[in-house]
């Protein structure tokens, strides 16, 4: 699907990694100061192991 719309919407794009959990992201608990903890791809942002771009035009 992400090939179909790169080619409609004329972009490139690299997938580097999966998370290591498989999981998309759900809310997992809270840490020691309350806040929500999250798993998969998630929680991989929220740890900035991860990251969006965007190109910029």
């Amino acid at each position: 699907m992400l090939n179909l719309i790169a080619d409609h919407l004329k972009f490139n794009y690299t997938v580097q990694q999966l998370v290591k959990d498989n999981n998309y992201g759900a809310a997992n608990g809270t840490d020691s100061q309350g806040r929500d903890t999250w798993n998969g791809m998630i929680g991989e942002l929220i740890k900035s192991r991860a990251d969006w771009r965007w190109p910029r035009s």
